[in-house]
């Protein structure tokens, strides 16, 4: 993360973009008030990743990575937070079909392991038959 105060500073601009106060802020995110207010009043408090993941998820709009790094716009707006959703579900259909393609591609790895098994015996079984048959040959 950058700078301690940076953050901190962040962290305010939020709570009043939201109209809300440190306390109000708090309740919503069902922690200490005195965990935010040592964060924001800079008493070397660094906000773990309950509060981080908590001020993410309670306020679906704010963007996590303007709030750790300091970059990008504060909020996203709700059309980008579906894209965002829709690219997820993509993503999961895509690992789904990647996980049907493996247990296909098994499939056929055991097929062909099976098949190579099989054509072994059947050499050996030809390679009888004509020791058998070249045996027979010379007996004539």
């Amino acid at each position: 993360m950058a700078n301690q105060n940076d953050f901190a500073e962040r962290l305010k601009n939020l709570i009043e973009r939201l109209n809300m106060n440190k306390n109000s802020f708090s309740v919503k995110l069902e922690v200490s008030p005195t965990i935010i207010h040592n964060i924001i009043d800079g008493r070397g408090s660094k906000p773990s990743f309950e509060v981080l993941h908590k001020i993410v998820t309670t306020f679906k709009n704010v963007n996590a990575y303007w709030l750790l790094m300091g970059e990008g716009d504060m909020l996203i707006e709700s059309n980008e937070k579906e894209k965002l959703v829709l690219s997820k579900s993509e993503l999961d259909l895509k690992n789904e079909k990647i996980a049907l393609y493996e247990e296909l591609l098994k499939a056929k790895e055991e097929t062909i392991l099976s098949q190579k098994s099989e054509n072994a015996l059947l050499k050996k079984e030809i390679q009888r038959l004509e020791e058998q048959s070249n045996s027979s040959n010379s007996l004539f």
